[in-house]
């Protein structure tokens, strides 16, 4: 369930907070934020269906230990460039596409095959409800953060030539946060390697 939550969290935050950003800082138009998404969904659809078939053949956990490290390592690019290139921002939401099918399609498996016949509604129901509460919680945490950490007002790219630079305060906060998700992350990667 952790996984679902978790790669619910960071691939709806993507989709949310991206194309505020690329409006709000690179000045694109709404139309041309949602072509920056479209790779993440294009390697989505593709990929969904063959990581499918692959966690049958191999089991689950490759793959979404695979995808867990290709969508920390696409979401450290967006955050890291963020308002710089739209074509950067891109390949980072193609890696959160990729990371995400590499993920949902095999939890899926792991939790149906998890539970019998009897509990397979209830218990993929019970799954789904984590998965859209990791949703809820990644744009909910999101949002108040910003403004509240003067991370939407102040935060430019390294990439961008007239950048603010951040307050000492700001820096503080971006580095426990940074420090407290990869803490988040590398307890799941633990109890992920564990359970099997």
């Amino acid at each position: 369930m952790g996984v679902g939550f978790f790669s619910m969290l960071a691939n709806l935050s993507a989709l949310v907070f991206v194309p505020l950003l690329l409006i709000g800082v690179n000045g694109l138009s709404p139309g041309a934020a949602g072509l920056v998404l479209t790779p993440g969904a294009v390697a989505l659809a593709i990929l969904s269906p063959l990581t499918g078939r692959l966690s049958d053949r191999i089991g689950v956990r490759t793959p979404i230990v695979t995808g867990l490290v290709i969508m920390m390592l696409s979401m450290l690019l967006v955050s890291t460039f963020a308002g710089a290139s739209p074509v950067l921002i891109s390949a980072g939401i193609l890696g959160v596409g990729t990371g995400f099918a590499f993920i949902q399609s095999p939890a899926n498996n792991a939790a149906a095959g998890a539970l019998t016949n009897e509990e397979v509604g209830g218990g993929m129901g019970i799954f789904a409800g984590a998965s859209f509460l990791g949703t809820g919680t990644g744009t909910h945490r999101g949002v108040p953060a910003g403004p509240r950490r003067g991370w939407l007002r102040s935060h430019e790219s390294p990439l961008r030539p007239r950048r603010r630079p951040l307050l000492r305060r700001q820096r503080v906060a971006l580095v426990w946060e940074i420090k407290r998700q990869a803490g988040r992350f590398l307890r799941l990667l633990r109890t992920l390697l564990n359970a099997g």
